[in-house]
């Protein structure tokens, strides 16, 4: 049980506080904001 939680701890971590999960998030504002009117690209 107890590395059934670490494993579901890193990887929350991973998907949320990572520098690349940051970089996607603020390339997606910045590409939403210069193609306004269009979705938000997949990174």
């Amino acid at each position: 049980m107890a590395a059934r939680m670490g494993e579901r701890g890193r990887e929350y971590v991973r998907i949320n506080f990572l520098i690349t999960r940051q970089t996607r998030d603020y390339l997606s504002v910045w590409y939403s904001l210069e193609n306004k009117g269009k979705n938000v690209m997949e990174l």
